[in-house]
């Protein structure tokens, strides 16, 4: 059993998902986007952001965790009373094998 569970977000996951947020962009995007544009990566720019999104009623923020280590998170934001869309979903890269990774010891 890989233990992958989602724990709703609150205001004390700030820190969590705003560091999440800044290492998955570093090790997506460093070889994609200028390095002075990753640099510019704030982690006060991207807590203002989480906390705006978790005041929003229409969206709501869980933090991925294997056992008990924050891996990811997902945001959902409702598009209509029976409708949810995944508008974002960040999983570290290191943990992106959920089932195991090839070489990986059982």
């Amino acid at each position: 059993m890989n233990n992958i569970h989602l724990k709703y977000g609150t205001i004390n996951d700030i820190d969590t998902l705003a560091n999440l947020e800044k290492s998955i962009w570093i090790s997506t995007y460093k070889n994609i986007l200028p390095y002075e544009y990753i640099n510019t990566l704030d982690l006060i720019h991207i807590k203002n952001k989480f906390i705006k999104r978790l005041y929003d009623k229409k969206t709501t923020t869980y933090v991925i965790l294997k056992v008990d280590k924050p891996i990811g998170y997902i945001v959902l934001t409702r598009i209509s009373s029976h409708i949810l869309e995944i508008s974002k979903i960040y999983i570290l890269q290191e943990t992106s094998c959920l089932q195991g990774c090839p070489g990986d010891r059982k």
